[in-house]
C-alpha cells in the first residue's frame, strides 16, 4: 500500500490532500507495521504493544481485559475522545465506553444510519458483481456518495470536532477504504481509467524457494483475476484513496476552521499494507513480504518549521501511541513497547530503531502457520513454521522475488539470533516445552526452540498500568 499515495512517487494517483500534509510534515516511507492483518494491527496500534505482548496475533483473537488502549490513556488525562469508523482490533461495539471512547460510532451504527436514511443496503456490500474476484464486490457502489460510509465517517469526526470542547480532545476517523469492497461512489471512479493502470512488476522466479503456503496463497488468488481485472481492481483501489483523501482534506479544514490546525497533531496510517498486484493478485495476507509490513506513514504537527519532509529511518505502528501521549504530556508507560518519534516532530534530535519486527499467527487457517520477521537495515528476515528461511534485500528487491538466505547464511544467523531475543523480550515466544526456565535462560540459541506461537507464562489479570 505504501505505494498508494502520491508523495511515495505515484504519478498515477491523486491524493493532493495527503501529500500536502506530508509536504508540511514529515513522511516516512520506511514505517512498519506489527503484522499484515487487520487485528493485530489495530491492537498493536491502539495499545502500542506488540501482538505477541497483546496476545492478539491473528483476526480471530479477542483484546484481553488486561490491555490499557489509547482512547483510556487520553480519558483519563482529561481529554475528550471520539472513535469513528472500523474499530476491529479487538474489542466489542459496546466495550468501546470501557476503553475510553466516549463518541463512538462504528460499522453497526452506520448500518442504522443507511436505515433510518431509506437506504435498503447493509455496508460492506457483499453482492459480487463479478464471480471472479472472489467474494469482494468489484464495481461502483449503489450507496449514494453523501451516504458513504468514509463520507459519514468524516462528518461524524467533523461534528464532534466542532463541538464545544471544554477540554483538549483526541479524535479518530478510521477508514475502511481501501479495503474491500471495491466500490466506490461513481464521481470517484470515474477518475481513473483502469486500461491506464500500471500493474507492478513480475519475475519469473518470483515463487521459487518460498514457502508452500504462501505458494499455495498466490497461486489459489491468481485464478480470480487476469490482468486486465487487476487494472479494474487497481482503478477502484485508487478511486476508494482519493476518496479518503478528500474526507483528510475536509478535516484538515474542519481544524483550519476552528484555528486549531497548528494546535493539533495529525497522523495518518494504514494498518497494513498490500499486495498492490504484485505476485499478480491483490489483498492483505498474513505473509509477510515487505509489500504487506510496510506501510504510509504521515504525521503533521503544529510549529515544525521547516518540515522535515521525509525520514528514511525504520518506524513502527506502535510508535504512533507512545509519540501521541509524549505529545499531550501524558506519562508513558514502560509496558508500551513502541517508541515516540516526537522528538523528530518537535525538531530535536532522533535515533531510528535498528529493526523492526512483525508476528502474525493463522491458528485458524489451515496451514496453523505462525511466522515472524525482522527489518533491519536494508534485510528483511521472515521465519516461518512451514518452509524455508526467507532472506531479502529490501532495497535491491522491494517486492521480494530473490529469497537469497542461502547465499548468506551469516546474516540468517544473526537475524534469527535478534529476532529470537526480541520474542524472548517481549513475549516469551518460540521455546519448547521440553526446555525447563526458558522464560529465565536467554542464552538458548534458535535452534534448540520450536517457533510454537505460545506463552511462557499465564497472562496475569492484573490489568496494565
Amino acid at each position: 500500500m505504501q505505494q498508494w499515495i502520491g508523495v511515495a512517487g505515484n504519478s498515477e494517483i491523486h491524493t493532493p490532500h495527503l501529500d500536502q500534509s506530508a509536504r508540511e510534515g514529515i513522511y516516512f516511507p520506511n514505517a512498519q507495521t506489527c503484522s499484515g492483518v487487520c487485528m493485530p494491527a489495530r491492537a498493536s496500534l491502539m495499545t502500542g504493544r506488540y501482538p505477541i505482548a497483546t496476545g492478539v496475533t491473528c483476526n480471530e483473537n479477542k483484546l484481553p481485559a488486561t490491555e490499557k488502549t489509547m482512547g483510556q490513556y487520553f480519558a483519563e488525562a482529561g481529554y475528550d475522545t471520539g472513535y469513528f469508523g472500523k474499530t476491529h482490533f479487538g474489542v466489542s461495539d459496546d466495550e468501546m465506553p470501557q476503553h475510553g471512547w466516549q463518541k463512538y460510532f462504528g460499522v453497526e451504527e452506520y448500518n442504522r444510519y443507511l436505515n433510518v436514511n431509506g437506504i435498503g443496503l447493509r455496508y460492506p456490500e457483499k453482492k459480487v458483481q463479478n464471480s471472479r474476484a472472489r467474494y469482494w464486490n468489484l464495481g461502483i457502489s449503489s450507496i449514494p456518495e453523501e451516504h458513504y460510509f468514509e463520507k459519514v465517517v468524516a462528518d461524524k469526526a467533523i461534528d464532534f470536532i466542532n463541538a464545544d470542547h471544554a477540554n483538549p480532545f483526541l479524535c479518530v476517523a478510521s477508514w475502511i477504504a481501501p479495503h474491500g469492497p471495491f466500490t466506490p461512489p461513481e464521481r470517484f471512479a470515474q477518475m481513473y481509467d483502469a486500461a491506464k493502470m500500471s500493474l507492478a512488476p513480475r519475475c519469473e522466479t518470483e515463487l521459487e524457494n518460498k514457502p508452500e503456503a504462501f505458494v499455495q496463497w498466490v497461486l489459489r488468488n491468481q485464478k480470480y483475476v487476469n490482468d486486465d481485472e487487476l487494472r479494474h481492481f487497481l482503478s477502484l483501489v485508487y478511486a476508494l484513496m482519493s476518496l479518503v483523501d478528500e474526507q483528510v482534506g475536509r478535516l484538515m479544514q474542519c481544524l483550519r476552521d476552528n484555528a486549531l490546525l497548528e494546535n493539533t497533531l495529525v497522523i495518518f496510517a494504514s494498518d497494513h499494507g498490500d499486495f498492490g498486484t504484485g505476485y499478480g493478485i491483490f489483498g492483505k495476507s498474513w505473509n509477510m513480504i515487505d509489500p504487506l509490513i510496510r506501510i504510509p506513514l504521515v504525521a503533521r504537527a503544529p510549529g515544525l518549521n521547516p518540515p522535515k519532509s521525509t525520514f528514511e529511518g525504520l518506524v513502527e505502528n506502535i510508535d504512533i501511541l507512545p509519540t501521541l501521549l509524549e505529545c499531550a504530556e501524558i506519562d508513558v508507560p514502560a509496558s508500551i513497547q513502541g517508541k515516540s518519534f516526537w522528538p523528530l516532530l518537535e525538531g530535536e534530535g532522533f535515533e531510528a530503531k535498528p529493526a523492526c519486527f512483525a508476528f502474525n499467527s493463522h491458528e485458524s487457517s489451515r496451514y496453523k502457520l505462525a511466522q515472524s520477521t525482522i527489518r533491519r537495515g536494508e534485510w528483511r528476515l521472515i521465519v516461518s513454521e512451514s518452509g524455508p528461511d526467507q532472506l531479502y534485500n529490501v532495497s535491491q528487491d522491494p517486492w521480494n522475488w530473490h529469497n537469497v538466505a542461502n547465499e548468506n547464511p551469516q546474516g540468517v544467523k544473526d537475524l534469527k539470533g535478534q529476532l529470537l531475543q526480541w520474542q524472548i523480550g517481549n513475549a516469551g515466544l518460540g521455546y519448547n516445552r521440553e526446555t525447563a526456565n526458558f522464560w529465565e535462560d536467554t542464552t538458548l540459541s534458535w535452534d534448540e526452540t520450536q517457533f510454537t506461537g505460545e506463552r511462557i507464562k499465564p497472562r496475569s489479570n492484573t490489568p496494565v498500568q
